[in-house]
């Protein structure tokens, strides 16, 4: 295992395929036009997903910004004075 890994590492990309598919015929037997992607347009749910996201994020950054300020202000003028 360690082997194969050293080897593809070291080797360019051009012989990586040539030993692989020496090593591997199984696996380089199909055609290669099921490896093609195909562009699809991005689904109308995952720009909500992202915009929740996003707004997660800034109300914890707004709440741990506020939280700063508050810990770093004069606190005296937050404590009741007997």
């Amino acid at each position: 295992m360690l082997d194969g890994f050293l080897v593809r590492c070291t080797l360019s990309v051009g012989a990586s395929r040539i030993l692989g598919q020496q090593a591997f015929p199984f696996l380089f037997s199909g055609s290669p036009e099921i490896y093609k992607t195909t562009v699809r347009p991005l689904p109308t749910w995952l720009l909500a997903v992202v915009a929740g996201g996003f707004f997660i994020i800034f109300i914890v950054l707004a709440f741990f910004a506020r939280a700063v300020q508050v810990h770093t202000t004069d606190e005296s003028k937050y404590h009741n004075e007997l």
